[in-house]
C-alpha cells in the first residue's frame, strides 16, 4: 500500500462526510437524517477514497453480492485481499482512513451511516451510561455484522418504500444503530450508573416474574412491589 495514506490525526484538518462524499465519489445519493444520524444511500464511483480524518464516525455497508477485492487502511491496521458480501470497514471520528476497490472498474452500492460523536454521546448519556463525553470507538478496515447488516437493509427499505410512520420508524432504527456502536464497538465497555434505592437484581427479577405469571391479571404497582 502507497505511503501516501499514512497520516496523523489531526481535528483541524477533519471534513464533514457529506463534504467528503462529493460528487468526485458518488453517482447519485438518497439521504436520510434522522436523531442526528445521516443515514445514506449511495452509488460511489470506482475511485479512491482517502482521508486524513472525518468529523463523523463513518461505516459504508456495501450493498452488492459479489466478492470483491479491496485495499483499506483505518489508523494503523490494514487489509488487502478478498471482501465478502456482508464485510465491511469502520472509521471513527477524526481518523485517517483509505480505501480502494481492486479493480476499480464498478460502481458500489452502498449505505453509508455518519455519526457525530456528540449525538453518540448523548445516545450514551439516555441509556445512562457512565462518563458519556469519554466515549471512544475502535475503528476497523475489516469486519462482519450480521446486526448492522439487518440495520443497513431496513433503511435501504426505508429509502426505497416510506411507508406509515416513517420519521418514528427511522427514529427508531437510529437508536438501534447508536446504541449498536455503544455496545460492540467501544475502546472499553460502558458502564451504567448505579441508583441508590433501586431494587436488588434478586428483587427486580422477583418482580418481572410476577409480571410474567399475572399478565392475564389486573396489575397494580403495590401488587408487583
Amino acid at each position: 500500500m502507497s505511503q501516501a495514506v499514512s497520516f496523523q490525526r489531526s481535528p483541524q484538518l477533519a471534513i464533514h462526510p457529506l463534504n467528503f462524499y462529493d460528487d468526485r465519489r458518488i453517482s447519485s445519493r438518497q439521504t436520510v437524517i434522522t436523531r442526528g444520524l445521516i443515514v445514506e444511500y449511495q452509488l460511489q464511483k470506482p475511485v479512491e477514497f482517502i482521508t486524513s480524518g472525518l468529523t463523523h464516525h463513518v461505516l459504508p455497508f456495501r450493498l452488492d453480492k459479489v466478492d470483491r477485492q479491496q485495499a483499506a487502511r483505518i489508523d494503523n491496521q490494514e487489509c488487502k485481499g478478498l471482501y465478502l458480501p456482508g464485510e465491511f470497514l469502520f472509521c471513527p471520528a477524526y481518523t485517517p482512513g483509505f480505501s480502494a476497490f481492486l479493480p476499480n472498474d464498478n460502481p458500489v452500492e452502498a449505505i453509508v451511516f455518519m455519526a457525530e460523536p456528540t449525538v453518540l454521546q448523548q445516545t450514551a448519556a439516555e441509556t445512562h451510561c457512565l462518563h458519556p463525553h469519554q466515549v471512544e470507538l475502535l475503528g476497523t478496515p475489516k469486519t462482519r455484522d450480521p446486526q448492522i447488516a439487518a440495520i443497513a437493509t431496513l433503511f435501504l427499505n426505508e429509502i426505497n418504500t416510506g411507508g406509515l410512520g416513517g420519521l418514528v420508524y427511522a427514529e427508531s432504527l437510529a437508536n438501534l444503530f447508536l446504541i449498536h456502536l455503544l455496545r460492540h464497538y467501544c475502546a472499553f465497555e460502558p458502564k451504567l450508573k448505579q441508583y441508590p434505592g433501586g431494587l436488588s437484581s434478586h428483587k427486580l427479577q422477583q418482580a418481572i416474574d410476577y409480571i410474567q405469571a399475572n399478565l392475564d391479571q389486573k396489575l397494580s404497582l403495590d401488587a408487583i412491589a
